[in-house]
């Protein structure tokens, strides 16, 4: 069977009731009757964790279980600690729909719906750099890196004409924030 896998699933918005749902629309949604969301719990602009209770919010969450809820099937929540593994997770098929950037390089295995929301993303530099705006990002010689995994870091390539963002999986070992051996600070 051909998975259908669906990313900022809203097409079942304009259905009111479980009894408005096509039973076709819940078996490609829901094939185990249950709708088995993906989230990203380490970005806390969609997913965060209750203090009380130890429970996920967000609006990933809120969207995931009302999508559960229109369709009249139980959610159960699948939680990843970055993008890029809830992405891969798709080809283990251990969820039904999930909340990630649109990547145009997984367009192939990830239905991707229109965005329910955007996201603003920047650049951080030290303290005196010559760089004020996004296009002097975008040149020889200046260095960028990301968060390895993390999907911003593909919207960010399609962006800039220089491909120049190694992938780090720390701070710690990017090459510009390690500090010289005397630990004097860095100019």
């Amino acid at each position: 069977m051909n998975r259908f896998a669906t990313v900022f699933v809203l097409a079942l918005s304009a259905c009111a009731t479980t009894s408005q749902v096509p039973p076709a629309a819940r078996s490609e949604l829901a094939p185990a009757g249950k709708l088995r969301v993906g989230i990203n719990v380490q970005n806390f602009l969609l997913v965060n964790k209750e203090r009380v209770g130890g429970e996920y919010g967000g609006i990933a969450v809120d969207l995931g279980r009302e999508l559960g809820r229109r369709l009249g099937v139980p959610v159960e929540l699948v939680p990843f600690d970055t993008a890029g593994k809830l992405a891969d997770a798709v080809k283990a098929g251990v969820w039904d729909v999930a909340f990630l950037g649109n990547e145009p390089a997984r367009a192939s295995e990830i239905a991707f719906s229109p965005a329910y929301l955007e996201i603003e993303a920047g650049y951080l530099v030290p303290a005196g750099s010559p760089i004020r705006t996004i296009a002097e990002v975008d040149r020889e010689g200046v260095l960028r890196a990301c968060w390895k995994g993390v999907s911003r870091r593909c919207s960010s390539r399609s962006a800039l004409r220089r491909d120049a963002l190694p992938a780090r999986s720390t701070c710690a070992n990017s090459p510009r924030t390690q500090r010289p051996r005397d630990s004097s600070p860095r100019r």
